[in-house]
């Protein structure tokens, strides 16, 4: 808004200018109301995002200021992550995706219970924390054509002594026709609000290709 005052007050005093005045001057005003409103947009619109995609399966929607990794989970076929410090403070939020591909011909989709599925594989991704809860309670839906279910968990984890953190994950399993897949998400229980939005985004815009 200071900005804008400032266009509108350069704009009256370019009239009391000279010709050559009044040439610099619009030129500044314009680049400042320019910024005005890039900063604005970026303020409304929130992060870039850009599709990214395991050619064989999958395509997802990413916000381009997380960055590829390769630590995250080895048999991980996508693993992405954003780490900041803002404020003082460090803020994380990563994603991952799991492909299990169904061997030709040897597996019924409609034999395949999915939230037994799921509820395996979150068993599996709890094994060492001290405690977890799931948050809501999911039903089956469609997502982009798929049987999905999502999750939301929260999890205790001891990172060293005496020190223990809360994390928060979403979780989407999906049918496919060629696999079942696991997009995982996860920050701090602290940044949940910070990134719960994003995290939604990036696993309700997943698809089979």
């Amino acid at each position: 808004m200071k900005n804008l005052y400032f266009y509108c007050f350069t704009v009256l005093f370019i009239f009391s200018c000279s010709s050559e005045d009044q040439d610099n001057l619009k030129e500044d005003s314009s680049e400042n109301f320019n910024q005005s409103l890039e900063d604005l947009q970026e303020e409304i619109v929130g992060p870039v995002w850009a599709v990214q995609s395991d050619s064989n399966y999958f395509e997802i929607d990413i916000p381009t200021q997380m960055e590829y990794m390769d630590h995250l989970n080895p048999e991980a076929n996508l693993e992405y992550g954003f780490t900041e410090r803002i404020d003082g403070e460090v803020k994380e939020n990563y994603i991952i995706v799991m492909v299990e591909p169904f061997p030709e011909g040897q597996v019924k989709k409609e034999e395949i219970k999915l939230k037994e599925f799921a509820e395996a594989y979150i068993d599996s991704l709890m094994i060492g924390k001290d405690s977890y809860e799931i948050l809501n309670e999911p039903v089956e839906e469609s997502i982009n054509g798929m049987k999905a279910y999502n999750f939301e968990l929260s999890a205790t984890m001891l990172v060293k002594e005496n020190t223990k953190v809360d994390i928060y994950y979403r979780l989407g399993v999906f049918l496919g026709e060629k696999a079942l897949y696991q997009v995982l998400s996860w920050t701090l229980m602290s940044q949940k609000d910070n990134f719960n939005g994003d995290m939604k985004r990036m696993i309700y815009s997943f698809k089979e290709i």
